[in-house]
């Protein structure tokens, strides 16, 4: 089967491997759809604290059932993510991004009627963003790139979106009474962007950062206490996020063909670089396999 390697940061090699065999009663997949996360990117640009290489990058993945066992819940031809029926294989593969902001907004305790800012529009800031209007809060984006605001905008339905920049602190002053934001999220992947985001929490507000960097984040103490702020990290999803954004996308209520870019499994090495430059307009790209 085709595999592609990221032997070292900036380094693609694609190379055949033999086909898993599957142990008595287990499930053989064949994937299909494989979406390409902030932390895909990460790993190639060398910036991801927590893995070494080689590596096999991907982990936002559909398939379709190969081989099973019988008389088990699965059978050969079923598509899956965490058996996602009523799910075709593009959105499943949309699944764990999502589920990733789904839980942070879950762990921040949205609730309606709540101002939310979210800082950053990659696929995890895309992720926030639905689920925290999905609760009822009135949201903000904040980004450096035009193409990702009008992605916010136009698909995700953001109340309205500020371009980060020297006059970024009075447009967001403006749109929130002058009082901030009950609710930040950074999904920024930067680490001077992380500490400045405190600035944007109103008092006794919560800062939530789903961003994950080699460095250490440093916040003016006389200011985090000011503003009784209340502090979290998110980075994973468990059963019930998955579950969440599962059934948010059956009954409608998620946005579709949230996927900007596609190429197959084989136009990885040669392509993927090319998802680094903002010019390329990237938001999500989904590799077919």
């Amino acid at each position: 089967m085709l595999t592609v390697v990221c032997e070292a940061p900036g380094k693609l090699r694609a190379e055949e491997r033999a086909v898993p065999v599957p142990a008595e009663g287990e499930v053989l997949l064949r994937v299909r759809r494989v979406g390409v996360c902030g932390t895909d990117l990460h790993i190639f640009a060398g910036r991801q604290p927590y893995l070494s290489y080689p590596r096999a990058m991907g982990h936002e993945v559909s398939a379709t059932v190969a081989e099973a066992p019988g008389g088990g819940r699965l059978a050969a031809g079923d598509a899956v993510y965490v058996k996602a029926e009523g799910i075709t294989l593009d959105p499943a593969a949309m699944v764990e991004f999502l589920a990733i902001g789904a839980r942070a907004v879950r762990r921040a305790q949205v609730q309606a009627g709540q101002r939310v800012l979210v800082i950053g529009a990659g696929p995890i800031g895309t992720g926030a963003l639905p689920f925290a209007r999905l609760r009822g809060a009135t949201v903000v984006a904040l980004a450096s790139r035009a193409d990702r605001l009008a992605f916010c905008a136009e698909r995700l339905g953001a109340a309205a979106c500020v371009p980060q920049g020297e006059h970024d602190a009075e447009a967001l002053a403006a749109l929130s009474a002058g009082e901030f934001f009950d609710v930040v999220f950074d999904a920024t992947g930067n680490a001077a962007a992380m500490e400045r985001g405190l600035r944007f929490v109103v008092h006794a507000g919560t800062y939530v950062l789903i961003s994950v960097v080699q460095a250490d984040i440093r916040f003016s103490d006389p200011e985090f206490h000011k503003r009784e702020t209340t502090l979290l990290a998110s980075r994973n999803a468990t059963a019930n996020d998955l579950a969440t954004v599962l059934q948010a996308m059956r009954e409608g209520r998620v946005p579709q063909g949230l996927d900007t870019h596609r190429m197959a499994l084989a136009e990885v090495p040669a392509r993927f670089p090319g998802l680094l430059d903002p010019a390329a307009g990237v938001v999500k790209a989904i590799v077919e396999c």
